[in-house]
């Protein structure tokens, strides 16, 4: 019968390795619910919970498996913000959004999947998770926020859906292991250094519909060789392109 699990119910308990949440009518787990819990490898969330607390898995160094179901509508803050040893994370399609930070350093993170439906993922939502090497960013979020992926060094494969509309400043930054990106014709915007370090990528295709290319937004590309320019474009940016050492052919259509 248990509704809610309040704030810091199970806090700092570093012994607690298993737990298992049989509440039919549980709704929320609020802020820090089970912050430090180091020992946990595993969680299933109930369907009928709808919102997990800022902070509610919080270093929970030995989460490997984390089971979100249908009927969850948002993730807080730095939600699970450290859990190092989580491989893997589906997001529901319920969800409409999800924290700053929510997955922030989540260093054995391979694998995350981003239903349609979910519409914002805050900023730095997965900063630093260096082993995450695909993502498709769904046809029902508009924007990619400052830093989400900043530091996803082995972050190789990166769809873009139409509907999108800005990437954020940082957004990809740092991720060493991209290739290729293709813009779709919805975007308008490209942040500052949205794809500065991308040191291994080459090819870049942005779609006429792109209005703005910030600052920095390539720096550092050592590895771009060529470059179109929409007709679209209305401004590019202070050092957009610096340090692109490779850059030998700039088209402005």
């Amino acid at each position: 019968t248990v509704k809610v699990m309040d704030e810091q119910a199970f806090c700092g308990c570093k012994k607690l390795a298993r737990v298992e949440l049989l509440c039919e009518d549980l709704e929320h787990i609020k802020e820090q619910s089970f912050l430090d819990c180091r020992s946990l490898e595993s969680i299933e969330v109930p369907s009928t919970v709808k919102s997990i607390g800022d902070g509610a898995f919080y270093q929970c160094g030995k989460l490997m498996d984390v089971k979100l179901s249908e009927g969850l509508q948002e993730i807080g803050l730095m939600a699970f913000v450290q859990c190092e040893s989580l491989e893997q994370v589906s997001i529901p399609s319920t969800v409409i959004k999800f924290g700053a930070a929510s997955f922030g350093y989540c260093k054995a993170l391979t694998k995350v999947v981003l239903c349609e439906g979910l519409e914002k993922i805050g900023k730095c939502a997965f900063m630093e998770c260096k082993s995450l090497k695909k993502i498709r960013i769904p046809t029902s979020m508009k924007s990619v926020e400052v830093g989400t992926f900043v530091g996803c060094s082995a972050l190789s494969v990166v769809i873009l859906c139409e509907g999108l509309k800005a990437i954020g400043s940082q957004a990809f930054m740092n991720c060493e292991s991209l290739r290729c990106i293709r813009t779709p014709s919805t975007l308008l915007i490209l942040g500052g250094q949205a794809f500065a370090n991308c040191t291994a990528l080459k090819r870049v295709k942005l779609s006429e519909g792109l209005e703005h290319i910030l600052n920095g937004t390539f720096q550092d590309c050592s590895s771009l060789k060529r470059i179109v320019v929409p007709s679209t474009v209305k401004v590019i940016g202070v050092e957009a392109f610096n340090r692109c050492t490779a850059l030998a052919k700039v088209e402005f259509c």
